[in-house]
């Protein structure tokens, strides 16, 4: 049986957010939206985040993202090591240039991963596979069919994505054997 995937899409922040302040504003403006929705009763997220619990058919996704993370396991070993390293300008340079190097990899592979993320949830999601959503209360339940599409949407305009993979279960388990992550 194959790894769940838990993949939170983030709606806000992302790469073009300069600041807290705009990070924080963009986050009430979601929750304003989302807010009269359950008040109402409607079962509805917060409008920051989307978090959806997939299969890895083919487990892509947890070796791009067990890669991912033996590089930040490594990229933080080196920045320890740096420290240790002799006052010699030539070893600090040399050092210097080589985490610039590896960062650009790793950001790299990062980007990676996020596409492989949201394109493996766009296919499945138009495969009619089974999908949980996460509700307010944190639990997760099974998608409707004639959700489907709107989800897609909101994976596909995503600012970033976190990744938890989980080992084979069931996709709405509340306790899960965690395999691998990317934040």
């Amino acid at each position: 049986m194959p790894n769940i995937v838990q993949a939170e899409f983030f709606h806000v922040g992302g790469r073009n957010t300069s600041s807290l302040e705009d990070l924080f504003e963009e986050m009430s403006e979601r929750i304003k939206e989302s807010l009269p929705l359950a008040l109402a009763g409607i079962e509805t997220g917060t409008g920051i985040k989307t978090a959806l619990r997939f299969f890895d058919q083919d487990n892509h996704l947890t070796v791009l993202t067990k890669k991912l993370q033996s590089m930040e396991d490594l990229y933080t070993s080196i920045l320890e090591s740096l420290g240790t390293t002799s006052p010699n300008s030539w070893h600090r340079w040399y050092f210097g240039m080589q985490l610039r190097k590896f960062a650009k990899q790793k950001s790299a592979l990062s980007e990676k991963v996020e596409q492989a993320a949201i394109a493996a949830c766009i296919a499945s999601l138009q495969s009619n596979k089974p999908f949980g959503v996460e509700r307010m209360d944190r639990s997760y339940r099974t998608i409707k069919p004639e959700e489907r599409h709107n989800f897609q949407e909101k994976v596909q305009g995503a600012k970033g994505v976190w990744l938890f993979i989980f080992e084979p279960n069931d996709l709405c388990a509340d306790k899960n054997k965690l395999v691998t992550t990317m934040m």
